[in-house]
């Protein structure tokens, strides 16, 4: 039975899963990059859209002090950094919370994209998982930068969420 481009099923005495129609089939290093990216991509943004969404804020602020204390443990045994975790949010990304999520986050990627390999060996490749993989991470980018819906300013909204590299702002 053919279920589109790319979601033939296969018999069982196939050995590998074959892409349909003009899919093409993925090189190793393009299946474990994609595999990778996407792994990350949404361990990242976990928990997006919770917190953005009006009403939600709340529920966003405990998710990440539920999660404060796994970061600091991180932050503190594998980093090696010493000082306070907190989630507050500060306009910094430069925060204990954030390097011990990131490093988090890109463990938990890693491990994940292992499993994925070994699980997912017969998939050559994932054409419409890169498709909406693309737009998700697109429809999140624009929604991270912009203002919430809650009816804050982009002047102070948008530095809680996304902080510039060089603040070219004036005080005034």
């Amino acid at each position: 039975m053919d279920w589109g481009p790319g979601l033939a099923l296969a018999d069982a005495d196939d050995d590998v899963i074959e892409p349909s129609g003009l899919d093409e089939i993925w090189s190793p290093v393009r299946l474990i990059g994609f595999r990778f990216v996407f792994a990350y991509s949404v361990l990242y943004l976990f928990p997006f859209p919770i917190g953005w969404i009006p009403g939600t804020e709340p529920l966003g602020l405990r998710i990440d002090e539920a999660l404060a204390p796994v970061f600091g443990w991180v932050a503190h045994h594998i980093i090696g950094l010493d000082g306070v975790v907190s989630a507050a949010e500060t306009g910094s990304g430069d925060r204990l919370f954030d390097w011990g999520r990131f490093v988090f986050v890109v463990g938990l990627a890693i491990a994940a994209t292992i499993a994925w390999s070994v699980f997912g060996r017969r998939q050559l490749s994932y054409p419409r998982l890169a498709a909406f993989h693309r737009s998700a991470v697109r429809m999140a980018l624009c929604w991270l930068r912009t203002p919430k819906a809650s009816g804050e300013s982009p002047a102070t909204a948008a530095p809680a969420r996304v902080a510039p590299v060089i603040s070219t702002r004036t005080k005034r």
